[in-house]
């Protein structure tokens, strides 16, 4: 789960940086606001010391990302068509922080959790090897291929696949 979590995550944060460029017409002043909304919400997520509900926290965290990017590929060309600036800059800002998030999370539930010595530094591998192939299929393939909207679509698909094949029946 989270190869495909980090994976979504890595690809919604070149759309948002696209979307950034579009809304904002100069990406380049607010690129490092965009990155640090998305690290800081992957730290909260994992330093904050609550559990998700249910009986699968690593699936419910799982199904509330599937869940928001749904939300902003239907309400994407809203965002873009925000005529102000600032607004659209604020909107894009804080829709970087809450799939940070929740990914933050899906890492300290897989993390903390388990009992093995050597787990945390699998499920950071993942992590990191998600967000390599996040970055490459979304900004090499994706958008080139099927546009901004598509490609938050296809981050779904990757969540739905983490849920499929990537969590286990005890989380």
């Amino acid at each position: 789960m989270m190869y495909y979590g980090a994976s979504a995550l890595a690809g919604f944060e070149i759309v948002i940086l696209l979307a950034l460029q579009l809304t904002a017409g100069n990406m380049y002043q607010v690129t490092g606001l965009v990155i640090a909304a998305l690290m800081a919400g992957l730290a909260a997520g994992a330093g904050w010391g609550i559990k998700l509900p249910g009986t699968s926290a690593v699936r419910t965290g799982a199904i509330l990302l599937l869940m928001y990017y749904v939300l902003i590929g239907v309400l994407f060309n809203v965002i873009l068509s925000i005529r102000s600036t600032s607004i659209a800059t604020v909107i894009i800002i804080i829709s970087t922080f809450i799939p940070g998030f929740l990914t933050g999370l899906i890492f300290r539930e897989l993390t903390v959790t388990e009992n093995q010595d050597s787990l945390p530094a699998v499920v950071y591998s993942a992590d990191l090897a998600g967000s390599a192939f996040g970055f490459i299929i979304i900004s090499a393939f994706m958008v080139p291929a099927f546009g901004l909207r598509i490609s938050v679509f296809f981050l779904v698909m990757l969540i739905l696949a983490g849920l499929l094949f990537g969590t286990n029946r005890r989380k």
